[in-house]
């Protein structure tokens, strides 16, 4: 009996939820770079991210542009983080740099709007705060 209520107990802490903080313990080797179509300032991208997983892209942009991002899923679960320039990845630990205000691995952003510090290549980082997730999200620069 005790035995059995132990293996309930570590199936039920294995399928607990997946928050922000811990979707960024896993790795962004090769990000897809979100590429802008001539003359648009924006684009969306169609992901998902399987529980436990993440989605991870990159936006090339200027100091002092302004930059939006939203993701929208049909959960409500998607979200994401933002890395500015300089950011690494290390395998097995994830993304590591310094994550825009307000977008960062404590949180759950599912919005950003703000005036970009650097130029260069930003890390968008999406993931599921429970379970898996197929999500829209979409990057304006003006």
């Amino acid at each position: 009996m005790l035995r059995s209520a132990l293996a309930a107990l570590l199936l039920l802490l294995a399928s607990a939820p997946i928050s922000a903080p811990a979707f960024a313990q896993a790795g962004c080797g090769r990000p897809t770079p979100i590429q802008f179509a001539p003359g648009t300032r924006g684009a969306t991208v169609e992901g998902g991210a399987p529980r436990g997983e993440i989605s991870c892209y990159t936006v090339t942009a200027r100091a002092g542009q302004r930059m939006e991002v939203t993701i929208s899923s049909v959960e409500n679960n998607g979200v994401f983080q933002i890395y500015a320039p300089g950011w690494t990845d290390k395998p097995g630990e994830g993304p590591d740099g310094k994550p825009l205000p307000g977008v960062g691995p404590s949180t759950d952003a599912m919005r950003f709007v703000g005036v970009l510090p650097a130029d260069g290549r930003y890390l968008i980082v999406a993931g599921s705060t429970r379970g898996g997730t197929t999500f829209r999200l979409s990057v304006a620069i003006k």
